[in-house]
């Protein structure tokens, strides 16, 4: 393939041919173009800038610096890749088990584990711009990857790249090499981040390490898109949910739905409640606002999530509703640790006056400690395909308890919100809490100055510093504000979360009575389903999951058994998985799958880190042979405590003894469970 045409006679028909048969879409798109508003400049019959009209887009021999642009990158190029810190969950022995048998292993063999971008083929190549098109041939040539993926927000310049390069010879290229070639066009930012997170999923969080991202020329919608792709690239390379905490999930949602009466809240939208609700979560500005909301705490619907119920009792405010997502067993502790320190108005160390709403895979030991329990299924876990029956799943409450909080009042039909303590970042990491949460008041949970990789704009100016949860949180707010279509003013003196009006806490300003609570805590009970402890789980099919468990283990099986036999490589094995995973829905397996797909996937994001560096053939193979034996004995233990599980559960609901974990206790000292 010849690194650039020169704009023969005839190219310009050929390409266009070339586009009707393999990108109809793009070609509709480019047979639509009647006046172009640009035009190619030529040198010597060379294409060599584009006339936008009002000037030119390389204002200089586009042929020779998009050259120089490709060499210079193929020599030192922008990529992204798993490391070190994607290997393992510090939450979960078993991830632990993993990544060091595999540190065992590379030791045993002497193999040699290079730092940085894999040695094996990498994933995507991101081209954002394609101006001409001088620059496309070198790179496709030069680098093998999974996905060439042409971005462009100007679709008449890719009209000008028909008559420039030669496109058959670069599609020819990529099926010599087994790589797809995609086109995203769009004008917009939003447009371009939407059809790029279509493709990245089709590939699989499996199938990125060591993408390629190459910038052509400046443009604001290519910028932005390029600055999403490439801080959300890295959420997929991280462990996201693991078996330790999916176990605990299906132990907590079994014990509370069996020990417990409980109203359940839909996941669906309540009809709109117009009381104003103050949603307030721990970030540190809340220290500056906690006197107007005790001043305005009557005419308001009072939320806590979290660690903040302890900021709000310090001053004497008691919330309507707390708001819990964690799962893990030290949930209790910060209870004990808030009841402590409040003991002469909580006597009977329980929080009289508060009502909990919680997802239902909270630690069994929690709802004891309110006067009633709201619970929901949260999606996505193991327990709520299981067990959820008819009740609508509640999506998008993630990554942490602020999303929870907005994304549970919504759907409770508190849509008039007020934000307080929701900074998602801080201005000085050593203030990165309320001073009145355990971070700062207890020896157990305190927590020394924080480090940011992530800047944006302050909700009331200045800059916001955060780190990779914290600006996945803002992100998730802001699609929340607009989605669930929320009158939402934010009072956080942190990030900007777009879709909020700023308001400082000292404009608030509220008419009339105060506001019948009662009536408002009917209206909730009334939009709930109560359920009478031990009376809900009785209708679901124990064995049948037990019997999805035993076909995940037959497929696990099947796996391990043909690539024994076959001799097939780690690459054919991450293909594989990446099939498990998207077909899950249709599987034998579809309930259970979501207990298994932590590891499955996160195991061997873990296999990446290593075994994509692995250059000897031999070295690789050994440590591969390890790996392979190790991740499957891991996901057999897996199952078969799973079933276990499954058993238990069913003798206890059939009149049996309690099981242990139903207890809430602490299992695994130094873990969350």
């Amino acid at each position: 393939m010849t690194e650039a045409a020169d704009g023969s006679p005839g190219l310009f028909e050929r390409n266009l041919e070339l586009f009707r048969r393999r990108f109809p879409e793009v070609h509709e798109r480019l047979t639509a173009i009647r006046t172009p508003l640009s035009s190619i400049i030529r040198d010597q019959g060379v294409p060599v800038d584009i006339d936008l009209g009002s000037g030119r887009l390389y204002k200089c021999d586009g042929r020779e610096l998009a050259l120089a642009q490709a060499r210079d990158f193929i020599e030192t190029p922008r990529r992204v890749g798993y490391q070190v810190v994607n290997a393992m969950s510090g939450d979960s022995p078993s991830s632990a088990r993993l990544f060091n048998s595999m540190l065992d292993s590379v030791v045993r063999h002497k193999a040699t584990v290079l730092t940085g971008a894999p040695v094996c083929r990498a994933g995507f190549l991101f081209v954002f711009g394609l101006g001409l098109g001088h620059h496309l041939p070198t790179l496709v040539e030069s680098l093998t990857v999974d996905w060439v993926v042409v971005v462009e927000a100007i679709d008449e310049f890719v009209l000008h790249s028909l008559a420039t390069i030669d496109w058959s010879a670069i599609a020819d290229r990529c099926d010599q090499t087994g790589t797809k070639l995609s086109f995203v066009l769009g004008e917009l930012p939003v447009q371009l981040v939407r059809d790029l997170a279509v493709l990245v999923e089709e590939q699989g969080d499996l199938g990125i390490d060591g993408s390629y991202y190459y910038r052509h020329y400046p443009s604001w919608a290519l910028d932005k898109a390029f600055e999403d792709l490439v801080n959300n690239v890295p959420l997929k390379m991280i462990q996201r949910g693991y078996f330790e905490d999916e176990r605990k999930m299906l132990w907590n949602t079994i014990a509370n739905l069996q020990k417990y009466d409980c109203h359940m809240l839909s996941g669906d939208f309540q009809l709109p409640i117009s009381a104003p609700a103050f949603l307030i979560t721990s970030g540190p500005s809340v220290d500056n606002d906690i006197e107007y909301i005790k001043k305005w705490r009557d005419h308001a619907v009072i939320f806590s999530g979290g660690s903040s119920l302890q900021i709000l009792l310090a001053h004497g405010i008691v919330p309507d509703y707390h708001v819990e997502l964690e799962n893990v067993v030290q949930v209790w502790d910060f209870f004990e640790h808030m009841l402590d320190l409040n003991a002469e108005r909580f006597p009977e160390r329980r929080f009289t006056g508060i009502k909990l709403v919680a997802s239902a895979t909270v630690n069994p030991r929690i709802s004891a400690l309110f006067d009633e329990s709201y619970y929901f299924f949260r999606d996505s876990v193991v327990s709520t395909r299981c067990f959820k029956g008819d009740f609508p799943e509640m999506t998008a409450i993630g990554p942490n308890v602020a999303n929870t909080i907005v994304a549970v009042a919504a759907r409770m039909g508190f849509r008039h919100v007020y934000l307080f303590g929701m900074d998602c970042g801080w201005r000085d990491g050593e203030s990165h809490h309320s001073k009145n949460t355990a971070y700062y008041t207890s020896k157990t949970f305190k927590t020394g100055k924080m480090v940011g990789d992530y800047s944006f704009p302050g909700n009331f100016g200045g800059t916001i510093q955060s780190n990779l949860v914290l600006s996945w949180t803002r992100d998730m707010l802001e699609g929340k504000v607009t989605k669930f279509g929320l009158r939402a003013f934010n009072c956080s003196d942190g990030g900007f979360i777009k879709g909020t009006v700023p308001k400082l806490s000292e404009a608030l300003e509220f008419e009339g009575q105060p506001l019948d609570r009662e009536a408002i805590y009917a209206r909730v009970r009334k939009d709930a389903t109560f359920l009478a402890k031990g009376s809900y789980l009785p209708r679901f099919d124990f064995p049948a999951y037990i019997a999805e468990i035993d076909a995940f283990e037959a497929a696990i099986d099947g796996l391990y058994a043909a690539i024994q036999r076959e001799g097939h490589d780690f690459r054919w094995m991450l293909h594989r998985l990446t099939e498990i995973n998207r077909n899950w829905v249709t599987s034998p397996y579809s309930h259970v799958y979501a207990m298994f797909v932590g590891p499955t996937i996160g195991m061997a994001k873990c296999g990446c880190v290593f075994l994509n560096r692995i250059e000897d053939p031999d070295e690789l193979a050994a440590v591969f042979a390890d790996f392979l034996a190790t991740y499957h004995a891991l996901l057999k233990e897996m199952v078969d405590e799973t079933r276990a599980i499954f058993q238990e559960g069913k003798a206890w609901i059939d009149g049996g003894p309690e099981p242990q974990w139903a207890k809430g206790l602490q299992t695994t000292p130094g873990y969350t469970f």
